[in-house]
């Protein structure tokens, strides 16, 4: 049968860590394997997110225990969750490398590792452990489907919970102080004030922080161009911006006055006068050089520089713990800092709807100060009693 157009990322790259001949016994892993995620070709981030979990899983399979997908059982799934949680140091890069240096001819990068780890220390949250099996189990059912498999090895898992860990009371932790915060976007108001090409680390910084988007929502990438026109004004004067979430779902957030004021200054940067139009064709964030907008390596490029110029200037202050923490932090945690920030003061439910959401009790993750209070009633226990006898 005549394969189908595959996406060259999909060609395992475990070949850093061991050499396999794939050809061989692991052929029909390989066809399966690719079959799974071409049908997810239409929605890059759930593809994106199955490779990377299915990928990690076949390279540990294949190179570690020398089996194939047909050998796997219960316990085969309880041998990887322990690895998943704490992979040898050679399998952890510390940083994210492009899988090949040249994908022409299929240049593997010797950079490449199939987990990344800021400093090295790599430590999977329960919702990342979770999220894999989920991510496995789709995988084994399509293998049953296929009549590849007859079992589901992870369906086969008892006390899923247990194993995962997942604590109710678990909250966001990677995300920036108030402090942190105020600190970024001082300085780089400063450096855009000496240097107008900071106005877009400016305005990248506060459509992150003021709307809480994820990166995929407004960068541009094969199967999306994001406009200026993703921002719109509705019949009662409101301005909203159309982001496309997870799975291609299309949700309007609410656009408060502060970003339209960014709006505005940014696109005088750019030499555009006034609001975005319904019809307008410039790129959210156009690049410096050629036709187009940026994606998301640029993206995390830009401000990857400005939390190194933030915590530079925190070192320079004394503030050795702040820019230690501000040193691991990414894009994503711009979006923890806004919905954070945002459950304090605003309606749970409308905090909901414009991250995307699926369930409110999501969203009430971000919800701390009622565990500031307990703790600060806590700190008043006494080991004895007052003694009020007589």
């Amino acid at each position: 049968m005549k394969q189908k157009y595959i996406p060259k990322s999909i060609v395992p790259s475990a070949h850093i860590l061991a050499r396999v001949n794939l050809s061989g016994p692991y052929e029909q892993d390989v066809y399966y394997l690719r079959l799974f995620l071409l049908s997810y070709a239409n929605s890059k981030d759930t593809y994106n997110a199955y490779r990377r979990d299915v990928e990690r899983f076949l390279q540990w399979l294949w190179y570690i225990k020398g089996q194939q997908l047909t050998e796997v059982n219960r316990e085969t799934c309880l041998e990887y969750i322990a690895f998943f949680k704490a992979p040898p140091l050679h399998w952890i890069a510390d940083k994210n490398y492009p899988r090949f240096e040249d994908e022409s001819v299929l240049a593997f990068n010797q950079d490449w590792r199939p987990f990344v780890a800021k400093l090295g220390q790599y430590q999977p949250s329960a919702s990342g452990l979770k999220a894999m099996l989920a991510c496995l189990s789709t995988f084994f059912t399509f293998l049953i489907q296929e009549v590849y498999l007859s079992i589901n090895p992870v369906q086969c898992l008892k006390q899923k919970k247990q194993i995962v860990g997942t604590q109710v009371s678990m909250q966001i932790k990677r995300r920036l102080t108030p402090s942190q915060w105020r600190h970024v976007i001082d300085v780089i108001q400063k450096k855009a004030g000496l240097n107008p090409s900071y106005q877009r680390h400016l305005f990248m910084l506060t459509i992150f922080y003021l709307l809480g988007v994820r990166i995929s929502e407004v960068s541009c990438s094969d199967k999306r161009i994001v406009m200026m026109s993703s921002f719109y004004k509705d019949r009662n004067n409101c301005w909203w911006y159309e982001a496309h979430g997870k799975g291609n779902k299309i949700r309007s957030i609410a656009v408060p006055d502060a970003l339209l004021d960014a709006l505005l200054v940014y696109r005088k940067h750019l030499g555009i006068v006034g609001y975005p139009t319904p019809s307008e064709t410039v790129y959210l964030f156009p690049k410096l050089r050629g036709i187009g907008g940026l994606g998301q390596r640029q993206i995390r490029s830009v401000i990857a520089e400005s939390f190194e110029l933030a915590e530079h200037s925190l070192r320079v202050k004394g503030r050795v713990d702040d820019a230690d923490h501000l040193k691991s932090a990414t894009v994503h945690w711009l979006r923890h800092t806004s919905i954070s920030d945002d459950v304090q003061n605003r309606p749970g439910e409308h905090v909901r709807d414009d991250a995307g959401h699926a369930n409110i009790s999501t969203t009430s993750l971000y919800i701390d100060v009622l565990d500031e209070q307990r703790h600060a009633s806590a700190k008043r226990k006494k080991l004895l009693p007052d003694d009020t006898s007589v």
